[in-house]
This record gives structure tokens, C-alpha cells and sequence, in this order.
């Protein structure tokens, strides 16, 4: 799924339709515009693209001008396509979308300098552009595009308690602001230009949209589930958040990936196996290839089949080569199964090269550390 200062607003694309008050826009004053995007934002959440195809028919044909129509449509180009890869056409389509998405907000943005609406879709629209250019290593692109959020996440800061969804861009903020450098030493000399983060409050400002906020209440679910599990060590928590997400979207994939992820960590295996064995059957090739990841774990943790660990390891590692990403934490946790194995086979070269492709991989603290303990880094 996510953390630079671009990326905190990676799913956030949907929850300004909430906000009432300085600006009149056709979308805020029809409550049965509104029910459409949420049907539509909840049919793309639960991969029915169909459905959602014909919503968006029914909104360009209401919205032709509105930000709102390619914004949606390129959220469903990124569920569909996941993970997209540059080169495809579907990323094409996406990228596409999201620039006249972002090209109208800014337009809209012009006319009404002070409107929350206009306000909240050209940080989501820039912040998602700095979310792509992150994950391609082009940093002065990405901070580029994060800076032209900067002022509107600011001013986010001051309109919490008045729209609680902003809740969610504040949180994401000040809890990020101070974690991604932390696991992403290359940000630290571009980072002194955004204001001071802080993690405690940005947790509880997440937990306030969770509570308070309509349509960020998936996301904000979704990144504190993905902050208890990958920082806070708390799987716990995070497969309580994660069960919410499950249960209202049971066809989304990617919920389920990380719910998995969360049981086997909280080595809650007998559940995590119903899980595994079908995502093993998905026709997404890279939630077979987390599944397969997930099998190996079971193996190795839960039932001592080294062997058998290492085959469903390996064949994860080979699966993925037909999955784009440079760098893919699941991966990493291939590398680090075949790399334990390989240590208690005596066999350590191999465990170093293991371990060192993990580390090459990882975003996770817990992969890095336990790498670097075996490397002596």
C-alpha cells in the first residue's frame, strides 16, 4: 500500500463531498449526487467495476466538467490494474485521468480560491501525481508535486473541528512527516522545508476520522491498520481495523492481503489459512504471489516444513518477476523466509545473499532489523 508526504493522500480522492459551508458546488448541494459517488467510490472499493463503470457514465453525464469524473475513473484504472505497471496501458489511462483531474481542481481551485471542495481535490489530485513519482525514484518531481499540497494540507491543519475529514490529511501528515525519513534516509535533506510532524498526535487524528469523518473512513482504517502492523508492532490492532475493511468489502483483494498478513503475524495461522489457500486461486497475479509468500510462512512458523517453505518462498520469488515494482515488500519476506532456512541449514553465504535482497526489498523495520542482525550492519 504508502508514506511520503505525496502518498498520504493516495486513497483520499473521495471524501470532499462531505464538506458543506463557503463553496456552492452542484455536488454539495444534491444529496442524490452524493449517494452516486459513494455508491460509486464503495463498488470500486469492492472491485465491482461494472457497476462502477456505469456509475461514472451517470456522473459525466451530470458532471461533464467536474474533477470528480476522471479522478473516479482513474481510481478505477489503479483497483483494476493493480499493481499498474508504467509501461501498460492501463497505467496510460490512469495517468492520464489523474492529470486532468488535476489540471480541473486546479481550474476550480482559481475560481474559488477559499472553497474546502476545491481546496481537498487539488491536494488529492497533486498528492497522488507525488505518490507515482516517489515510487519511480523521481524525487524532484515528486517533492515538486508535494509541495504544491503543502499549503492546502496547512490549511487542513485549522478546518478539523469544523470538516472532520481533514482529520485524515493532518494525521497522515504529522505522523509521516516524522516516519518516512526515519525509514527513508534519502528524503531527510529534502524534508526541511515542510513544517515539524508528530506522531502521537497524527495517531490520534486518525483515530478522529476514523470516528468522526464520512468519506475517509476507509482510508483512515486502512493506514492505521498499516502503521500498528509495520511500526507499531501491534498486529492486534491492526487485524481489528483490517476485519472492518474485510467485512465491508469481502472482494477487495488487497484488504484481504494485508488482514492475512496481520493474522500470520499475531500467528493466528489457522485463520490465516482459509485466507491463503484462496487467494492462492486468485486471477491476480500479484495476490497469488502474496499468497504464495503467505503459504511459505505458514509452513515454516506454524507447521516446521522447511522444505516445503522454501518451494512455496522460491516460487513466490518467481512469480514476482512478471509483477512490476522495483522494490516489493513481500519480497522481502521471501528473502528473509529462504534466508532463516537457509542459516539452519549451516548453508550462511546463502543466507547472507538471502538477507541482503531482503534488505534491497524492504520497507518494513522488522525485515531491516532482523536482516541487518544477521549481516552485522
Amino acid at each position: 500500500m504508502r508514506g511520503t508526504i505525496g502518498q498520504i493522500l493516495l486513497y483520499s480522492s473521495f471524501f470532499f463531498l462531505s464538506l458543506k459551508g463557503r463553496a456552492q458546488m452542484p455536488v454539495m448541494d444534491d444529496p442524490e449526487m452524493q449517494n452516486l459517488i459513494k455508491r460509486t467510490s464503495d463498488s470500486i472499493y469492492n472491485q465491482n467495476f461494472e457497476a462502477s463503470e456505469n456509475y461514472l457514465r451517470e456522473l459525466k453525464e451530470k458532471l461533464p466538467e467536474h474533477p470528480i469524473c476522471p479522478l473516479m475513473q482513474a481510481m478505477v484504472y489503479f483497483w483494476k490494474g493493480m499493481p499498474l505497471d508504467p509501461h501498460d496501458v492501463s497505467f496510460k489511462r490512469y495517468f492520464k485521468s489523474l492529470k486532468e483531474a488535476a489540471k480541473r481542481s486546479d481550474k476550480l481551485l482559481e475560481m474559488d480560491p477559499e472553497s474546502p471542495e476545491a481546496i481537498f481535490l487539488a491536494l488529492s489530485t497533486h498528492g497522488l501525481l507525488a505518490q507515482h513519482y516517489a515510487e519511480e525514484k523521481s524525487y524532484l518531481q515528486a517533492v515538486r508535486e508535494a509541495k504544491k499540497c503543502y499549503e492546502y494540507i496547512k490549511i487542513g491543519f485549522g478546518l478539523t473541528h469544523q470538516y472532520p475529514e481533514f482529520y485524515f490529511s493532518s494525521g497522515m501528515y504529522n505522523y509521516y512527516r516524522v516516519q518516512y525519513p526515519e525509514s527513508n534516509p534519502v528524503y531527510r535533506p529534502l524534508m526541511w522545508v515542510f513544517a515539524p510532524g508528530d506522531k502521537e498526535l497524527g495517531l490520534e487524528q486518525l483515530q478522529q476520522a476514523i470516528e468522526k469523518a464520512l468519506y475517509v473512513r476507509t482510508e483512515a482504517i486502512t493506514y492505521l491498520a498499516h502503521i500498528n502492523l509495520r511500526y507499531l508492532h501491534n498486529p492486534g490492532e491492526a487485524i481489528y481495523l483490517l476485519s472492518i475493511l474485510v467485512g465491508d468489502y469481502p472482494k477487495n483483494p488487497l484488504f484481504q492481503t494485508i488482514y492475512v498478513e496481520a493474522l500470520l503475524e499475531d500467528s493466528q495461522y489457522e485463520l490465516a489459512k482459509a485466507y491463503i489457500d484462496e487467494l492462492l486461486m486468485h486471477e491476480n497475479i500479484y495476490v497469488r504471489m502474496s499468497a504464495e509468500v503467505f503459504k511459505g510462512i505458514l509452513l515454516e512458523k506454524a507447521e516446521n516444513k522447511s522444505d516445503q517453505a522454501a518451494y512455496y518462498y522460491s516460487h513466490a520469488l518467481e512469480t514476482s518477476k512478471s509483477v512490476y515494482k522495483k522494490r516489493w515488500n513481500y519480497k522481502s519476506f521471501a528473502h528473509a523466509g529462504l534466508a532463516r532456512i537457509a542459516a539452519q541449514k549451516g548453508d550462511k553465504k546463502l543466507a547472507k545473499k538471502h538477507y541482503q535482497e531482503a534488505l534491497n526489498n524492504t520497507k518494513y523495520d522488522s525485515v531491516r532489523e532482523e536482516a541487518e542482525a544477521f549481516l552485522g550492519k
